[in-house]
């Protein structure tokens, strides 16, 4: 093991948002193929990928390579928990609306 990568450990650590949302999706933008694969698998249960992939996607991403420094990836993963979070503002404001438009519905 690498002194940069025993150095870079405990920032590798952290929940990541945009593998948890998006699961098999940001594996195979991530090259991480098996993972997709996985991921796609474990859809099928409730929950499972959500938490496996939040909690190890940062370590998938480092171990895939490409990245100069933990910076490097940490700043391409807040891209993807952006767009996870904008994925969940949308869901939900549909939500309320699909809910609004179907309680004033006359029958």
């Amino acid at each position: 093991m690498s002194t940069a990568y025993a150095t870079s450990r405990p920032e590798l650590d952290r929940w990541n948002w945009g593998a948890a949302f998006f699961g098999w999706i940001w594996a195979l933008g991530h090259g991480l193929w098996l993972y997709a694969l996985l991921g796609f698998v474990l859809g099928f249960i409730p929950l499972v990928p959500f938490i496996l992939f939040g909690l190890k996607g940062n370590d998938w991403a480092w171990d895939r390579g490409g990245y100069s420094s933990v910076e490097e990836l940490r700043a391409k993963e807040r891209k993807w928990a952006i767009a996870a979070l904008l994925v969940l503002l949308i869901s939900i404001v549909l939500i309320v609306i699909a809910v609004a438009a179907g309680s004033s519905s006359d029958y």
